[in-house]
């Protein structure tokens, strides 16, 4: 197969700017005290090797529970939009306003900017058909069709996921726009030419790099030729060290897996070899990291409720992990970007 040209277009980051928070809580160091690194969080960012990571975070140990009726052997965390939800004042039966639930079903740490993002540079608008791969609990879907007026087929390999999407969209009558496939990128047919975009958010980091290319090429099989991508990506700038991947998936396990993390220009070849011509690369870190103070702020603001909705453990288990990802950037370990491509003609249909 034969690989595109590309090119690559350093692009400024705009938007979703905050302030950095001085008194948010630094990182302990193994000793129990303050964190010995004094990381600014500002307008550089350095490497440091860590020492070990000071939280206990418990986010595989969930045990399963049942959430909404209909949607079993979900953990702890597919419980939460569940308690929100009620909070709210919704009833079992009550039909929900989509936007009610922006806050709570984004999976992939930055809210609704992504979605922000895709319909500028996807160009979707209400004639477009758009795949979303790795479409968690829906909530970039509904977000999308609520916009734009488009239609969007959410993959999703996690069943629980499926299910919690499934009920959701179905509680905010948008299963005319909204659908979701249970099953793997990779392996699914939906419909090749069928998409005019797909957008891959906080997804591809998590799949096997021998795996990666097919996944990728099936979403271009998929797409009509000339079709959009947008993938949004955790990358390292070169490999990381074992005490680094240690740390990072001490605090991030299984939300940020560093074994599957590629370099940028690793995921580009990724993208030509599966057909597609990348047009523009952009680091989002900065909007990354402002979006997780936000959510450490919002945690400690809101702690009384959060603990009352969903429990002082699993409260320990979210501040230290957005602490992490205020983190990840300014020490140089990750960094996140925003990548343009196009589907090529190479690809048999």
């Amino acid at each position: 197969m034969k690989a595109c040209e590309c090119v690559l277009i350093l692009m400024p980051v705009v938007g979703n700017s905050r302030p950095v928070y001085e008194a948010h809580e630094k990182m302990a160091s193994a000793a129990g005290g303050d964190c010995s690194h004094d990381c600014k969080h500002g307008d550089s960012h350095h490497e440091h090797e860590p020492e070990e990571c000071p939280h206990t975070c418990k986010h595989s140990d969930a045990d399963p529970c049942t959430t909404d009726p209909g949607v079993e052997d979900s953990c702890d965390y597919d419980r939460m939009i569940f308690a929100e939800i009620e909070a709210m004042g919704y009833k079992d039966s009550d039909t929900i306003k989509p936007e009610d639930l922006f806050e709570h079903d984004m999976m992939h740490f930055m809210g609704t900017a992504p979605m922000d993002a895709a319909i500028q540079h996807l160009k979707i608008d209400a004639s477009h058909k758009v795949l979303d791969v790795g479409s968690g609990y829906g909530g970039p879907a509904r977000y999308l069709v609520l916009k734009t007026g488009c239609s969007v087929v959410g993959v999703d390999s996690t069943q629980t996921s499926h299910d919690i999407g499934q009920t959701l969209t179905k509680r905010c009558e948008m299963a005319d726009k909204v659908s979701h496939v249970c099953g793997k990128m990779e392996d699914i047919d939906i419909g090749k030419d069928k998409f005019d975009s797909a957008l891959v958010v906080m997804t591809l980091f998590h799949v096997k790099w021998e795996t990666r290319v097919k996944l990728l090429e099936n979403v271009g099989r998929h797409l009509k030729p000339g079709g959009r991508l947008m993938v949004e990506e955790w990358v390292k700038k070169s490999d990381l060290s074992d005490e680094q991947v240690a740390y990072i998936t001490k605090c991030g396990a299984p939300f940020i897996t560093p074994e599957t993390i590629a370099t940028i220009e690793e995921e580009k070849k990724f993208l030509q070899d599966a057909g597609f011509k990348v047009s523009a690369v952009q680091d989002i870190s900065e909007d990354m990291q402002a979006a997780a103070f936000h959510e450490v702020e919002k945690l400690q603001k809101n702690k009384e409720k959060f603990v009352r909705l969903h429990g002082q453990a699993m409260y320990d288990d979210n501040l230290p992990f957005y602490q992490l990802l205020t983190e990840l950037w300014p020490l140089g370990y990750l960094f996140c970007v925003r990548v343009i491509a196009q589907n090529g003609s190479d690809i048999p249909k």
